[in-house]
């Protein structure tokens, strides 16, 4: 085959090619485009033809040039682009430049792939819709999953057998009328679990009645709870006023921080304990009631006792059964799927796709979190609405939560520390990473978008503990 008849077999196999070519010279001047190429980026071949990259992309023909970029470095690159933006034919689409170099490796000629993404991207989007519904109708289902004749039964997101060991317990409890005394650090949950043995008692339909004593000023505690009658003291409601205690008469009555009930008070809360009756402000008759009280406390109460601020009797009957909440950092096997859940319901609400990395998990494993489960709440949803990844690798924590990591965790070497430049540089190169992840499907693809070599790509993804594989899995 002579030259001639290999040039016209040349010309009709790119001109007939299912994927958009197009070809330019040195200085980046287009001296050939096919039938493809022009149907997917909706130009004209002979607009085209004559035209250099440079003006093209001036003009906003397309966003950024791949060829001009190959052409400048003489390594192949694969880029997603925006043609035609702003206007009725703005189309997605995915360019791969080669160079074509001669015998002294200087770049003659660039060929350029294009691949129309519009209906991948179409798809990722739908994707995208079903799994936001398909997460809404989970969370949806979890609300009414356990709501049987007990009542809502709260559900515990949990791992380690501590917190089995406890809801077993609770369970068992539950059924009777004995006072309960939950103890445990801020923020571990104690609300949670009395409201998880209330759905599991005889008295889950008729209604769960909460008092903050911490929230009540002392001074107006004892008419919250007991009430009062008609004219009792200056201020007085004309007709009187029920106390709390009567709404919880054939209830469950939950007193959170009952270590901060005034000392006053409490002798009045004993004779509730002890004779199912109380008396209203300025009253004389005794009014019974019929209540299950479960109380809960972050104070040390026996501490309490010895300096006169609670009573020992009283501290008897609220202490008929206990239950301790262990902290979180004596239980981090509940961290991971802590962090899931709480990741799917701010996903739900805020509308995104977030997630934590493993490493991120691990880091959050390894603090103290004195907040408990609320701090760890307060972590993950400033990091999920302040990043910009959708996969969260790197912590943001202010200086106030920096206390709580282990004694021997040192900021300055941490990925916390932004200040250091040293780590604003890996910050950037993985999140570089992060992005190309999302056009590239192998560490080839990965090299040739992000101008390095493979094996740089490989000791990139070992170095911030990426699994490609994983992230694309992840990602379908």
């Amino acid at each position: 085959m002579d030259k001639i008849s290999e040039l016209k077999l040349l010309n009709y196999v790119i001109d007939n090619s299912p994927t958009g070519i197009m070809i330019t010279d040195q200085k980046g001047t287009v001296i050939k485009a096919n039938k493809r190429h022009a149907e997917i980026t909706n130009y004209a071949i002979e607009d085209l033809i004559g035209k250099n990259m440079q003006d093209l992309a001036i003009s906003g023909i397309v966003h950024r040039s791949s060829s001009l970029s190959a052409l400048k470095t003489g390594i192949p690159l694969v880029v997603q682009q925006t043609i035609q933006k702003g206007t009725p034919f703005e189309k997605g689409i995915m360019a791969k430049s080669i160079p074509v170099k001669d015998e002294t490796n200087t770049t003659t000629h660039v060929i350029n792939y294009v691949f129309d993404i519009s209906e991948k991207a179409n798809l990722i989007n739908r994707l995208k819709e079903e799994k936001a519904n398909n997460l809404k109708f989970k969370l949806e289902l979890e609300k009414y999953r356990d709501i049987g004749k007990e009542g809502k039964i709260p559900k515990f997101i949990y791992k380690s057998k501590e917190i089995s060991d406890l809801l077993e317990k609770a369970k068992k409890i539950a059924p009777t009328d004995l006072s309960v005394l939950i103890t445990g650090e801020s923020g571990t949950g104690k609300s949670l679990i009395s409201k998880y043995i209330h759905a599991h008692s005889n008295r889950s339909s008729n209604g769960f009645v909460a008092i903050n004593c911490g929230a009540i000023p002392p001074t107006l505690i004892e008419s919250e709870l007991f009430g009062y009658e008609k004219g009792a003291f200056t201020g007085a409601n004309n007709s009187g006023k029920k106390g709390l205690l009567d709404y919880a008469d054939g209830k469950t009555l939950f007193l959170d921080e009952i270590g901060e009930l005034p000392f006053e008070s409490q002798v009045k809360l004993l004779t509730v304990l002890q004779d199912g009756e109380f008396y209203r402000i300025g009253g004389n008759e005794p009014i019974k009631v019929d209540v299950r009280v479960i109380s809960a406390t972050n104070s040390n109460l026996i501490e309490k006792i010895n300096n006169k601020q609670f009573r020992l009797d009283l501290f008897y009957r609220l202490n008929m059964i206990s239950l301790n909440i262990p902290p979180l950092r004596e239980r981090t096997e509940d961290i991971p799927p802590l962090v899931e859940n709480i990741c799917n319901s701010l996903n739900l609400k805020y509308g995104m796709e977030k997630s934590f990395s493993p490493s991120a998990v691990q880091l959050l494993q390894n603090c103290r979190l004195n907040g408990n489960v609320r701090e760890l709440i307060n972590i993950i949803q400033s990091n999920m609405v302040l990043s910009s990844n959708d996969i969260i690798d790197n912590l943001e924590i202010t200086n106030e939560f920096v206390t709580y990591f282990p004694a021997n965790y040192n900021p300055a070497s941490s990925i916390l520390n932004n200040t250091s430049s040293s780590k604003t540089k890996e910050v950037k190169e993985k999140n570089e990473l992060l992005d190309a992840i999302k056009f590239c499907n192998t560490t080839t693809e990965l090299a040739e978008h992000l101008n390095v070599s493979q094996s740089t790509i490989s000791r990139r993804l070992k170095k911030y503990n990426l699994n490609l594989k994983k992230i694309k899995k992840m990602e379908r």
